[in-house]
């Protein structure tokens, strides 16, 4: 339960500091004293959004914490999940702050958490119920939420779920299959001939350049040939050439080479050199015996290397790129004749999966048809309580139909809406049609009350649920928060004297000038200010001694 509630810059108020104990508590204070600004305190440590408007004037950042305590096992469980531990006391502290600059900070017992993860985890922690809600249950889409809720179908609706999104994903690709089937036949006839194209060409890795440098000697084949028997002429000439001179030099230091190291290491480089022009004089032969040029490879050469070029530039910049696209296009133009065949596959899956929906549907029908007869019985209970005893309520569920089908939505194949009848003899109707304000409070709390028996959440907060309700009627649903709070903490915003009377901790929120400035406080009343605070509630502004009367008697009647 929510045992601390701290709050710093957040609108009106600078800085508080309120403590909430077990059972019922009313928070009262005049109109526009920032009881509202509570509850956004509220929603804003646990995760909605934070904007620069709360932030007080003036202040650089918002700051809030909360302090829960006495942990239930399915938050426990939720917290462990998400690798959170409660301090040694079993308690969690949550931390948010929101700075003018947009940046936030959030903290779980010190450690910075996600915005994200504090949404997910306060579903586990408090259910806050405003007037919000009662315009929510006039949308008869809404319905079928709380009844599902009800039914706990969470685990039907999850199968379900991902049947209807497998069964959207089939028919969305066998509609782009089918429809696309010109494009299909253009784009076949567009990857058949580039893909011949290139496969045509033949084309290998690294033939652009073996190309130039084959075309390069072929332009520069006489100049390169002149050069080649050059070099082997004067290499290898009898008697003029490099070798024969060299090979004289070392026949004339041959005889005296022993005489000293240095004579015989000069010889030793001579037979080297020897050698080396004899085997340079070779391949220069070699090579210009193996020079054909002509005209005809010259020209081939050039051509081919067009080609090459024209090819690369077409299908990527590169040989290796051309190439890589013709593979490419092999294998998108095996899929598309593979497209009938993959249609043939996709009906029949599509078949097999709307026949599981079929079933997951009635599985979801069948539940709701009996938490629906449940949740009316338990609903017009709770209503008989909050002197109600005659509205007849009805959980309307019929299968969706259009054109004659059985229509399939994201929630199943049923319609969900909740009737009342509020006087005897009449069919039930649709709740925008036929409920005031003041019954919609009391049909909303009733829900609530029902739907918060199966819940786990400790903390049930109330914000102005009294709306268009008075007298006895306020009485029966102070009476009802009361019956809550026996098993959960019930906090409560009221403007009813009647509701307030019946709590079991009473905070007053004030605004008050300081230094020229507004601030917000909350201040928990003993028995004498609790007093005060209900005559000023009955009476207005100027508190007579009849109020004060009737308040002391409220109060007194509460505790007998």
């Amino acid at each position: 339960m929510l045992t601390q509630l701290h709050i710093e810059n957040v609108a009106v108020i600078e800085r508080m500091t309120v403590g909430f104990g077990r059972g019922f508590s009313a928070l009262t204070g005049e109109t526009g004293a920032g009881k509202s600004i509570l509850i956004d305190s509220i929603k804003l440590v646990l995760g909605e959004r934070g904007t620069r408007d709360l932030i007080r004037a003036g202040a650089k950042s918002a700051y809030v914490s909360a302090i829960f305590e006495e942990l239930s096992a399915p938050v426990l469980a939720q917290l462990a999940q998400r690798g959170v531990s409660p301090d040694e006391n079993g308690a969690l502290l949550i931390e948010r702050e929101v700075a003018l600059d947009g940046r936030g900070q959030a903290r779980m017992n010190g450690r910075p958490t996600t915005v994200s993860l504090l949404r997910e985890i306060a579903g586990y922690l408090i259910n806050i119920h405003g007037q919000h809600d009662n315009a929510v249950l006039l949308q008869p889409e809404s319905h079928i939420r709380f009844l599902d809720s009800f039914a706990e179908n969470g685990v039907l609706l999850e199968r379900y779920r991902a049947l209807y999104r497998r069964a959207r994903e089939i028919k969305r690709a066998i509609r782009e299959i089918s429809t696309d089937a010109e494009q299909r036949a253009a784009r076949i006839d567009l990857l058949t001939y580039q893909v011949g194209e290139i496969e045509a060409a033949e084309l290998r890795p690294g033939e652009e350049e073996e190309l130039r440098e084959r075309l390069a000697l072929l332009k520069n084949g006489a100049r390169i040939g002149r050069a080649l028997g050059a070099a082997a002429e004067a290499l290898a000439d009898d008697e003029r050439g490099a070798a024969a001179l060299l090979s004289e030099a070392e026949r004339a230091l041959r005889d005296c080479a022993g005489l000293s190291p240095e004579l015989e290491t000069l010889h030793g480089r001579l037979v080297e050199l020897e050698l080396e022009a004899s085997d340079a004089a070779a391949e220069a032969v070699t090579l210009l015996d193996g020079l054909a040029f002509d005209e005809t490879e010259l020209e081939q050469t050039s051509d081919r290397l067009e080609v090459v070029l024209a090819l690369a530039r077409k299908y990527g910049g590169s040989v290796s790129a051309a190439l890589e696209y013709g593979e490419q296009g092999r294998r998108e133009l095996e899929q598309l004749d593979r497209s009938e065949e993959q249609t043939d596959e996709l009906r029949l899956e599509l078949r097999s999966c709307l026949a599981e929906l079929k079933t997951a549907a009635g599985a979801l029908t069948e539940s709701r048809k009996k938490a629906g007869a449940l949740l009316e019985k338990r609903i017009m209970e709770e209503l008989s309580s909050l002197d109600m005893g005659r509205v007849r309520f009805h959980a309307g569920i019929e299968i969706f139909l259009a054109n004659g089908e059985v229509r399939y939505t994201v929630d199943g194949a049923d319609r969900v809406e909740f009737l009342i009848a509020t006087n005897g003899g009449e069919e039930p109707k649709p709740l925008a049609k036929i409920a005031s304000g003041g019954e919609l409070s009391r049909i909303m709390l009733a829900m609530k009350t029902v739907l918060a028996a199966e819940d786990e959440v400790d903390t049930l907060i109330f914000d102005e649920i009294d709306t268009g309700v008075s007298g006895r009627a306020a009485e029966k649903i102070g009476r009802k928060i009361g019956c809550i709070s026996r098993e959960k903490q019930a906090l409560c915003v009221t403007h009813l004297s009647q509701i307030a009377a019946l709590a079991d901790h009473h905070y007053l929120i004030r605004k008050e000038e300081r230094e020229g400035r507004s601030s917000t406080t909350v201040q928990e009343l003993d028995f004498e200010g609790r007093k005060k605070e209900l005559a000023r509630m009955i009476s207005g502004e100027r508190i007579t001694e009849t109020a004060l009367h009737a308040a002391e008697e409220m109060l007194k009647s509460q505790e007998r």
